[in-house]
């Protein structure tokens, strides 16, 4: 699996805007591996997209699934369980990546390491400084089940290079580069649980943890 990040002269905030001009530049991507899909369940529809600038790493996410749920509203708090999207990346060749981890309001874990045992935390220090927008409002918990906006939601963030090479030394990107990487959804307590990933993995349980199933994210100008 490939994706194409296409480049922006110019940095921008995110504002979970679904009809923002500045994302019509960035290649669509779909997560369209459900491994673990029990039959008969719907299955969500969830779109990304990624540009880059000198200074930032931009993510966008548009989900559309009946139902959201967000119930963790702390950061580094296990918002997997919750309505969420996910961005796993390898920047540096030393066998580490980073995970983020946002509910559909806009809760974050982040970690790193080179597995799923003995993950480090990424400091409030170094993750404050991402940016993260959400068209639903930020922080307010959905303590319940509750139906999706019909036209869904959309999460987005803008990531600083300085954060990732703080944690494992990478450099900053420049056109022609690659890194690995893998986009999922999940939602381990929604009343339809669901495990869907970009690039597939294949093991009999769901288990996000799986660099080794890692595609590329290819940077262009």
């Amino acid at each position: 699996m490939n994706y194409r990040v296409k480049k922006v002269e110019k940095d921008f905030v995110p504002d979970a805007d679904v009809d923002n001009q500045t994302w019509m530049a960035a290649e669509v991507g779909r997560i369209g591996s459900w491994t673990w899909h029990k039959k008969n369940t719907k299955i969500p529809s969830v779109v990304f997209r990624m540009l880059w600038s000198t200074e930032n790493l931009y993510l966008s996410f548009h989900v559309k699934e009946d139902w959201m749920l967000a119930r963790r509203t702390e950061f580094q708090s296990a918002v997997c369980r919750d309505s969420c999207v996910e961005f796993f990346t390898s920047p540096a060749i030393d066998g580490r990546y980073f995970n983020f981890e946002f509910n559909c309001i806009g809760t974050l874990l982040l970690g790193y390491g080179e597995g799923r045992v003995g993950r480090i935390e990424v400091p409030w220090k170094s993750a404050g400084k991402i940016q993260i927008s959400t068209s639903l409002p930020k922080g307010k918990a959905i303590l319940n089940p509750a139906a999706c906006p019909v036209d869904g939601y959309v999460v987005e963030c803008s990531i600083p290079f300085k954060l990732f090479n703080a944690h494992a030394p990478s450099g900053r990107p420049k056109a022609g580069d690659i890194w690995m990487a893998n986009f999922y959804k999940c939602g381990d307590e929604l009343p339809e649980p669901h495990w869907g990933s970009w690039s597939p993995v294949k093991t009999q349980k769901p288990d996000f943890h799986r660099p080794e199933h890692f595609g590329k994210i290819v940077f262009v100008s």
